[in-house]
């Protein structure tokens, strides 16, 4: 058993550094990822590798300073992955 299988996960600064080896050691315990960044190009790169995993991957391109990008993000991610 697998401890995040059933569970969600949002990664922001996913599409670069570490993002991607977490988003990917996550993604193989289990977990389903909404990975977030401003890089949408780079965030899917990490989502084609992740689904080679076979996991379900939402990319939300995101600039987190700003506040309406994270209630947009928060919002996308529950409804997603039916959450609400």
């Amino acid at each position: 058993m697998n401890p995040f299988n059933d569970k969600v996960v949002l990664l922001t600064g996913g599409s670069r550094g570490i993002g991607p080896l977490v988003a990917e050691a996550l993604a193989r315990r289990g977990a389903a990822l909404a990975i977030a960044a401003r890089s949408k190009s780079g965030l899917e790169e990490v989502s084609a590798r992740l689904k080679g995993i076979g996991v379900e991957t939402l990319v939300v391109p995101a600039d987190l300073r700003e506040q309406s990008h994270r209630e947009e993000l928060v919002f996308t991610v529950l409804k997603q992955f039916n959450r609400d």
